[in-house]
């Protein structure tokens, strides 16, 4: 074997792998390959608000095989303990639990909710609650 040299191989080797390093990485930067999932906060993926009356009273987060836990409670029901993937009711799913908040997903939508621990609820508007427009007041000059 005095035609080989295992020098030239591994330098013709390594030449070889930059240049497939730097085209797939000029591909990526340019759009034409997509490599990388979209990043959680971008603006592509809206951050919806909670149901009103919602309420997220503590975590419990996953440990070992434990799914991650959350109690949730309505103004209309006791409180609920929610294990992580399960249905709160039958338009919201518990899709993350984590230590101080939880995310949850409505049934058809795409864009999460953001639900914190101890966060003020978002009030009911009810139909006697909700702002009622005051009657248009003609001007009237006063009289001389």
């Amino acid at each position: 074997m005095a035609g080989f040299n295992m020098v030239r191989l591994q330098r013709a080797l390594l030449g070889l792998g930059a240049l497939i390093v730097v085209g797939l990485w000029t591909a990526e930067e340019i759009g034409i390959l997509h490599v990388a999932a979209p990043q959680q906060g971008s603006a592509s993926l809206p951050v919806l608000p909670p149901p009103p009356g919602l309420v997220l009273q503590a975590t419990i987060p996953a440990s070992g095989a434990a799914p991650g836990m959350a109690i949730l409670a309505d103004g209309n029901h006791p409180p609920v303990l929610v294990p992580e993937g399960a249905a709160f009711n039958d338009d919201l799913r518990v899709d993350r639990v984590l230590n101080d908040r939880v995310v949850l997903r409505h049934r058809g939508l795409d864009a999460p909710m953001v639900l914190i621990a101890g966060a003020v609820p978002v009030p009911a508007i009810t139909p006697d609650a909700a702002p009622r427009p005051s009657p248009a007041v003609p001007a009237v000059p006063p009289a001389r």
